[in-house]
């Protein structure tokens, strides 16, 4: 292990620290003050803290206080992997956290202390938060319909004069508009693109992505998908809002952008200022988007539970239940004020219309099932392809230099294609229906429908299937596909109101091909409307099927709940969600007579997608080399009963409590690590030190010099000892949040006086960092790092001495399998079609009695060769 050695130079200290204090910063103060300050506390105990950086999962990360900064470079099929950073969801203890927290209590009052005052301050901008998400969302509601109608008032007026070219060019160049300025936004801010979900998930396992809520990506995506969805992309706007409401729950709880150039009183958000803090916000903020998308504010809280964060409390489920409920009331205050009526038929981002109530027959769960499983199937094919397609355009884009352009050129093509198909198939779909509007005894939902359906070439009191279903909103059309069908006491063949199979099949088809080429392309697109409209429309070709030969007397349910259960299977398949989905759709149909039909679709929609593939969610966020830590400890690291020494790496660098100023400025610049082990003249562990918190110290130049004969004494001696440097207080340390200063920087460098200063370290370290035994199992420091949210682990012996450090990437199955590999034989020598099966390990005992893992048909076991666990 490496420590460097104490080699403060000691003179006069008592008048040079006073010039220090001048030379340094206003925020600077004496140490005698900042002791007065402290007095109460015992000096044993510690505060928080944001942990280091931490890489990816392709490359070794820049591990804290170890040369885990070494990065392995290793080319993937996707091109060059780009570079995560951590969160640190672990608050951390040091001396000024403490001296901050004993100033802030002398100002409080009995009644009015410091737990209330945060507890106040967090419900206002949860309250907050919920208002803002479900305003942006009428705003989207509101912008998108206006703009989708009049897109198609003007090509449907060009059409009404027989004017078809003229038509498809208006329809062309409205598309081509509304493609370029979501693609457009998207170049801006490459992190908007997409639903969001997949990097919302992986911020709450832990996984810093840059920009994920800053206020340009979120202008970005709610503009993006407004313009998305009006260029007639096949996407949805669900997707989008949930990371949209993530996005500003986080931010208004900062008080501060660095992209705006504002930031409001430090003491007045300075609570919220932290990663576990803002975790807690993203997840208040998915769930009221989630609310504010389907009008369905408990599967908001489920959703957030079951695919968002990875960390739960109690406390976080009423912080949730909170926002959406702010969030809920805004959505009606805002229906009231516009519409003044029937807030659910109006104001909402997903409007599936009221179901008739209808008592299915018992017999007719095992058809909901059976097709259940053919949607789980259906999803797991998009994933596929989809999955596919993803990985052609990283190759394609990924290593080259102008894939921007190239992005946004592949934007214009698939909006050219969208709207060839779109326009041409009901042109060439000559087939004229007479208008449903002529028939008695339509259902209350159906005469609201009649809008919905399109003339487009037909005359007037007819209109077009294809174009019913292509040339409108997904929404509309998903009414459609639910509620159309024949009157009430109508025979099929009377005043038929259906939908033509053969209409079906291509809409089927050619929707599902345009929505699985879309997904992943360079404009914020949702996951939702599109999977609910490929199942509903296969859903219904299925339902028409079985009332094909049966008159008014059909034993079976009405086409549209086949085509609602369609819809909700083959959104299980893709998505692989089930509390929070059975919970959303109910809700958004407010109908529970349906809840144990979609139970029962879902538990077979999942069980048969997973026997092919994961959830999209989880593909795009394994082929975007996320680190995302999976609930359970990968079973490789179970199954050969691994110790964690076997996975930390053991080369650590050390510092000193109190250390000179240039040797420490050597050792720090020289790694890119982000934390390390502070340790005592005995190697003893006293604490952990941020990147950040040097970094700061140095740009403020807190430097001093020793006095003569000084001695560092014990950290965790109750004598009291004095600073040896000018003390920088807490808020000076953290406004910088998230931003920190670089230590790289030309500003740190200290000249040749500065070098033979000391620096101490004492007040700005951990003193409670998080360790383990190295004898620990894999699994259970697999289960600690996970479920307390760390970002580093100290491995130490039994005397308490560091001998190593567990970061993220350590404890991926990818490192494991990598680690195995290590320690078992050399994968080089093994011809590649042999490393497959090289994988498999036997187990024999050696003369000591202890198991050997050994490649099967690679000779006999011998130590050299063998994995000792």
């Amino acid at each position: 292990m490496s420590q460097p050695s104490d080699s403060a130079d000691a003179s006069n200290q008592g008048e040079y620290q006073d010039d220090m204090y001048a030379m340094a910063s206003p925020n600077l103060v004496p140490v005698s003050e900042a002791r007065r300050d402290t007095a109460d506390f015992d000096s044993e105990k510690g505060t928080a803290i944001r942990a280091p950086l931490l890489p990816t999962v392709n490359e070794e990360e820049s591990r804290a206080s170890q040369p885990t900064g070494t990065l392995r470079k290793r080319k993937s099929p996707e091109g060059k992997r780009r570079i995560f950073t951590s969160l640190d969801y672990q608050l951390e203890e040091s001396e000024v956290k403490r001296s901050r927290e004993a100033v802030r209590r002398r100002k409080q009052n009995k009644w009015w202390n410091l737990t209330r005052q945060r507890a106040t301050k967090r419900w206002i901008i949860i309250a907050v938060s919920g208002m803002v998400i479900a305003l942006a969302g009428v705003g989207t509601i509101v912008g998108t319909e206006l703009l989708l109608d009049y897109k198609f008032g003007i090509m449907q007026s060009y059409m009404d004069e027989n004017r078809k070219f003229m038509a498809f060019i208006t329809y062309y160049g409205f598309n081509l508009l509304f493609g370029s300025i979501a693609g457009l936004l998207v170049v801006m801010e490459p992190v908007a693109a997409g639903s969001g979900i997949p990097e919302i998930k992986s911020f709450l396992n832990g996984i810093d992505i840059p920009r994920v809520v800053n206020i340009r990506t979120i202008f970005s995506k709610v503009t993006g998908v407004t313009f998305a969805v009006a260029g007639g992309f096949p996407c949805g706007k669900e997707g989008p809002m949930i990371h949209t409401g993530a996005g500003m729950c986080a931010g208004i709880s900062q008080g501060k952008s660095t992209t705006l150039g504002f930031d409001f009183n430090f003491e007045g958000f300075e609570d919220f200022r932290n990663d576990r803090e803002k975790r807690d916000m993203v997840a208040c903020g998915a769930a009221a988007g989630v609310c504010t998308a389907f009008g369905s504010p408990i599967g908001g809280v489920l959703f957030a539970l079951e695919e968002g964060t990875s960390h739960w409390s109690s406390a976080l489920t009423w912080r949730t239940f909170f926002c959406v409920l702010c969030s809920m009331t805004t959505l009606y205050v805002a229906n009231e004020a516009m519409i003044g009526t029937d807030f659910f038929r109006q104001i909402k981002m997903l409007d599936l219309g009221t179901f008739d109530r209808y008592f299915w027959p018992l017999w007719e769960l095992i058809l909901f099932t059976i097709l259940g499983g053919v949607g789980g199937s259906l999803g797991a094919f998009f994933n596929y392809v989809n999955m596919h397609i993803t990985k052609k355009r990283k190759r394609m884009y990924d290593n080259n230099k102008h894939k921007r352009f190239f992005k946004f050129v592949e934007v214009l093509c698939l909006v050219t294609l969208i709207t060839l198909v779109t326009f041409l198939l009901p042109l060439a779909w000559n087939r004229c229906e007479p208008d449903p509007a002529q028939l008695k005894n339509m259902t209350g939902e159906q005469l609201n429908l009649m809008s919905h359906l399109v003339r487009f070439n037909c005359k007037k009191g007819e209109y077009n299937e294809l174009a019913s279903l292509f040339l409108t909103s997904q929404e509309g059309a998903l009414r459609g596909l639910f509620h159309l069908g024949p009157a009430e006491g109508q025979d099929d063949a009377v005043g038929d109101t259906n939908f033509s199979i053969g209409c079906l099949v291509i809409f089927f088809v050619f929707y599902a091909s345009l929505a699985v080429c879309t997904y992943g392309v360079a404009v914020p697109t949702g996951l939702f409307v599109p999977a609910l409209l490929t199942g509903a429309s296969f859903g219904r070709i299925v339902g028409q099927l079985f009332h094909s030969d049966v008159g008014v007397k059909s034993p079976f349910s009405p086409a549209g709940t086949y085509a609602f259960i369609g819809a909700v299977s083959t959104l299980g398949g893709i998505a692989r969600m089930t509390i929070s989905l059975t919970v959303i759709m109910l809700e958004t149909i407010q109908d529970l007579n349906y809840i144990l039909p979609v139970m029962l679709t879902l538990i077979a929609a999942r069980w048969i997608g997973n026997a092919f593939n994961e959830g999209l969610y989880d593909i795009q966020i394994h082929l975007n080399r996320l680190p995302l830590m999976e609930p359970s400890c990968p079973k490789l690291a179970r199954q050969h009963d691994m110790c964690i020494r076997e996975l930390m790496s053991d080369s650590v660098h050390s510092l000193k409590p109190v250390m000179n100023v240039g040797e420490l400025y050597d050792i720090v610049s020289s790694t890119k690590h982000n934390m390390f082990p502070v340790t005592g003249d005995n190697a003893t562990l006293q604490g952990t030190i941020a990147r950040k918190r040097l970094a700061v110290i140095y740009k403020k130049k807190a430097f001093g010099t020793p006095r003569e004969n000084f001695v560092v004494p014990n950290l965790f001696s109750s004598s009291e000892s004095e600073l040896q440097s000018p003390l920088i207080l807490w808020e000076e340390l953290e406004h910088w949040y998230p931003k920190y200063p670089e230590f790289d920087s030309p500003k740190n460098v200290p000249n040749e006086i500065e070098r033979k200063m000391i620096v101490d370290l004492r007040p700005y370290m951990n003193t409670s960092p998080n360790t383990i035994h190295e004898s620990a199992s894999a699994a259970r420091a697999y289960t600690t790092f996970r479920s307390m949210g760390m970002r580093h682990l100290l491995i130490v012996d039994h005397n308490y001495h560091c001998v190593g450090i567990v970061t993220r990437h350590d404890l991926l199955a990818e490192n494991i399998a990598s680690q195995l590999r290590k320690k078992i034989h050399r994968p080089a020598l093994i011809p590649p079609r042999k490393r497959a099966a090289s994988r498999r390990l036997r187990t024999t005992v050696s003369e000591q009695g202890r198991p050997l893992y050994l490649l099967r048909g690679f000779g006999e076991p011998t130590e050299e060769r063998a994995l000792n666990l």
